[in-house]
């Protein structure tokens, strides 16, 4: 992924994950080269050192998960009705998708084709 991420655009943030899923982690592994001291918040429990060099923070995400972060990454999962959500934006906290990320992270110029219908073929 390095060839494409911008230069460490993150450097100086917190970026708190929530989920760490597929989707999750590459979240994580993207934010990491971007600079940025990453934390994760996952709903469920997870065993110690399934996420190396990254603070987790399991078993439910807490409004406490969100302290000191400039910035929170909601993996597809996340729910936009979810309360941590609704958290980090009574916080100011800026909230990105994980699309949101991986385009502001891209160094190249891209398309971004969407919709409903055709997405696996």
């Amino acid at each position: 992924m390095s060839a494409v991420v911008a230069e460490r655009i993150l450097a100086g943030e917190r970026v708190v994950v929530l989920g760490y899923g597929a989707s999750g982690r590459a979240a994580v592994e993207a934010s990491r080269e971007a600079g940025a001291d990453v934390w994760v918040s996952e709903a469920a429990s997870m065993s110690p050192g399934s996420a190396e060099g990254v603070r987790v923070m399991d078993g439910g995400h807490r409004p406490e998960h969100l302290d000191g972060a400039t910035r929170v990454v909601a993996s597809p999962g996340i729910p936009e009705s979810a309360p941590v959500l609704t958290w980090a934006i009574r916080r100011g906290i800026p909230v990105w998708s994980e699309l949101e990320l991986g385009a502001r992270l891209c160094g190249v110029p891209f398309v971004a084709v969407t919709g409903t219908n055709g997405k696996s073929t």
